[in-house]
């Protein structure tokens, strides 16, 4: 009886020192990242959840820094796959190291654990650029089994410091957060100043022993679905910037845009000088012009005909520019090396020009004038002020027109670079009257439904952008765009060209002659025709219920559209379409139809206002655009007269 109640006690003794170790493994793999522990609000919406990401940033001077980061993400779908890539940029001051990687499965166990071999490095350098010291390191996660959790963990060293790494804790859309946190821990002769937008936290502050901690928290942070018309920047973000800083050697002090300002200033100091034959050269190339505004776009033009664009970016050569001379000789630069140098050609025929830094293209807006900060910018172009008139020129362009920013580089804030440091301006509106898209076309109409076009339409201001890539390609070329551009079926290119005219507001005219098929319906003796040939509004934005961005119209102009429908002499009109006004806070739209004896008139004129509205206005966007596709819709249907 001793015996049995022994083995009995010893089973539940195993049994239990089983489920202990069972207990404790749980604890280090399947509780942390199993995925049944994802509260469910942040499965909503999501193609990835941010299980944890912890950023430790420590200052030690001007010029060195380092950042420990360790974050996991668990992978839902394949429309995640992204983020579970492994990818750090580095370069001569930036030092990646200790890096360490797992994949856990749905309940949070060990998959696998990334090695060193499993470490790929490659060359960053760009397409465009002749030489960069960038590169990147690599761990590259195929698995697909989902959902997966990746974590990893790694060191930056920063040899050269100019800016501190933001805090964005949202990566994207359709990405939620259980939990995100930065520390900075900054020596109070460093400095640090910080930018909070979009309502993220402010952080807990403490100062121990002459440095001061700053701790942000983020936790369980919903998806957010993309919302039309929204604006460029929605997720909270905090900047951060020292007040004071070193990179290459180079000293600078960045509490002010005019002190920040006066460091990009040095560096191009007597970078702008050229050889006495190139002086000679450019100064008799404007030789009889009186006009300074012709002289500098003569300049320009000599600019795009002699230069190309190739980026070179090694060290401090990121924010210096090129010598002039070296420009001159080799006939290549970046933005800061081509403005510097047209910057030098200017000054060789007594006209004065600064350095513009800013936030080129899509997603770069405006500077932030009361947070000096280097992360707004990544661009440089000239601006060149007269007496009566102000030229801003792209210099990286060999087509763009002469004093023509376009959308790459308007309306926004950016930093205008003086002797006496930076100051902030604003670049050039383009206004509604300026983007303009005029369409006159003549359609005859054969018994048969089919038609043939002939169209002219003129492309202005920002709306030139529509076209002017084309001047770029073959014929050919021209022609295979022309027919993904055209959403017309059964369309045959019968002829086509272009004509530009290259100026401040710059025009681009597009010819076509097409033969349509089955254009028109027949049924009997009728005919239904589209009036709208070219120029339709298909689809109204979609539903969003609790809109949470603002609504932004961020581009205004004006299309108008005059179609001449010729029919057939032995046709007569059934029923002609009235006309239609829509009147909105967003825009407006009119629509006429008249008759001349065989032929038919099909005026339509849509003006949209560039503006931001609140959340709440996006039904009333909707409806705007739900009444544009309808009256899109509109048919004249002409019968066949009997005759004798």
């Amino acid at each position: 009886m001793k015996k049995i109640t022994f083995i009995i006690f010893a089973n539940i003794l195993l049994f239990n020192l089983y489920s202990f170790a069972n207990k404790i493994n749980n604890n280090t793999s399947t509780n942390q990242y199993d995925v049944n522990a994802i509260p469910a609000e942040l499965l909503k919406n999501a193609n990835a959840v941010v299980r944890l990401d912890e950023k430790t940033l420590k200052s030690y001077t001007a010029s060195s820094a380092e950042m420990t980061h360790k974050y996991a993400i668990t992978i839902l779908n394949y429309n995640a796959d992204r983020y579970a890539q492994f990818r750090e940029f580095y370069d001569d001051f930036t030092k990646i190291s200790a890096i360490k990687g797992a994949i856990y499965d749905k309940n949070g166990a060990l998959v696998k654990k990334f090695k060193k071999k499993d470490i790929q490095d490659y060359s960053a350098v760009s397409g465009i650029s002749l030489y960069e010291d960038n590169r990147q390191k690599i761990i590259e996660v195929a698995h697909n089994n989902y959902p997966f959790t990746v974590e990893f963990e790694f060191k930056v060293k920063y040899l050269g410091v100019v800016s501190f790494p933001k805090w964005i804790p949202i990566l994207d859309y359709n990405v939620s957060v259980q939990q995100s946190s930065y520390k900075a821990v900054i020596p109070n002769k460093i400095g640090l100043r910080y930018k909070i937008n979009n309502d993220a936290s402010e952080p807990k502050v403490e100062n121990i022993g002459g440095k001061t901690t700053y701790d942000w928290v983020m936790e369980n942070y919903p998806a957010q679905k993309k919302e039309p018309y929204s604006p460029n920047r929605i997720f909270p973000t905090v900047y951060l910037a020292p007040n004071l800083f070193e990179y290459d050697g180079y000293q600078g002090n960045m509490q002010t845009w005019k002190s920040y300002g006066a460091w990009i200033h040095g560096l191009a100091e007597g970078r702008d000088e050229l050889n006495s034959s190139t002086v000679a050269e450019i100064q008799a190339l404007v030789k009889g012009i009186n006009d300074d505004t012709e002289k500098v776009k003569k300049i320009y033009e000599y600019l795009q005909a002699k230069t190309r664009y190739i980026s070179i970016q090694l060290g401090i050569g990121g924010w210096q520019p090129f010598e002039a001379k070296l420009v001159d000789k080799t006939g290549y630069g970046d933005c800061k090396a081509l403005s510097n140098y047209t910057d030098a050609m200017l000054k060789a025929v007594g006209i004065n020009s600064h350095h513009v830094v800013i936030g080129a293209g899509y997603g770069h807006t405006s500077l932030e004038e009361d947070f000096p900060y280097l992360g707004y910018m990544n661009h440089m172009i000239l601006c060149v002020p007269l007496e009566n008139d102000t030229i801003w020129l792209e210099c990286t362009s060999q087509n763009n027109p002469f004093g023509y920013l376009g959308d790459f580089t308007d309306d926004r804030t950016a930093l205008l670079i003086t002797d006496e440091g930076g100051k902030v301006v604003r670049t050039p509106v383009y206004k509604q009257a300026d983007n303009t898209q005029i369409r006159n076309a003549l359609v005859k109409i054969e018994p048969d439904g089919s038609a043939l076009v002939d169209v002219t339409t003129k492309y202005r201001g920002l709306q030139y952008e529509n076209v002017n890539f084309q001047f770029l390609k073959n014929e050919k070329e021209q022609k295979d765009v022309l027919y993904e551009m055209l959403d017309i079926s059964n369309m045959e290119i019968e002829n086509f060209n272009y004509t530009q005219i290259k100026d401040r507001i710059p025009e681009a005219t597009e010819k076509l002659n097409l033969k349509i098929k089955n254009y028109a319906s027949v049924s009997g003796k009728r005919i239904f025709i589209p009036l709208n040939i070219l120029n339709k509004k298909r689809r109204t934005p979609k539903k969003i219920k609790n809109r949470k961005t603002d609504v932004v119209q961020r581009t205004a102009y004006i299309d108008t559209d005059e179609i001449t429908y010729e029919i057939p002499g032995y046709f007569k009109i059934e029923h002609l379409p009235k006309a239609v006004n829509i009147e909105s806070d967003f825009g407006t739209y009119q629509a006429t139809v008249t008759q001349e004896e065989n032929k038919i008139t099909y005026t339509r004129t849509i003006k949209i206002h560039k503006k931001t509205f609140p959340a709440e206005r996006y039904k009333d966007l909707q409806a705007f655009y739900k009444k544009i596709v309808k009256a899109d819709k509109m048919k004249l249907v002409v019968v066949q007269e009997d005759r004798p």
